[in-house]
C-alpha cells in the first residue's frame, strides 16, 4: 500500500531529523535507513540519502560516509 510506506517514509524523516537535532546520532541513522527500506514514492529518497549521509559522518563512521557519498554520486 503505497500510502502507508509513504506515511512511514515521511514519518522515518522527521524522526531521523529530530534526532539528528538533539545529537542522537545513531538513531538517526536507524530513522534514515527505515525510511529507505519502505516502498515509497513520495520523492523523499535523495533527502533521506544525504541525511543519512550527514548522519553516519556525526556518528563518527567516516569511512563508512565517504562511501555513501560515492554510492550517491552514481545515482541520477
Amino acid at each position: 500500500m503505497p500510502d502507508a510506506a509513504n506515511q512511514r517514509a515521511r514519518a522515518a524523516y522527521q524522526l531521523g531529523q529530530q534526532a539528528f537535532e538533539r545529537g542522537r546520532y545513531a538513531d538517526a541513522v536507524r530513522a534514515f535507513e527505515q525510511g529507505l527500506k519502505e516502498d515509497h514514492s513520495i520523492g523523499l529518497d535523495g533527502e533521506l540519502k544525504l541525511w543519512l549521509v550527514t548522519a553516519v559522518a556525526a556518528a563518527n563512521r567516516r569511512e563508512e560516509a565517504v562511501q555513501l557519498c560515492g554510492n550517491l554520486t552514481l545515482q541520477p
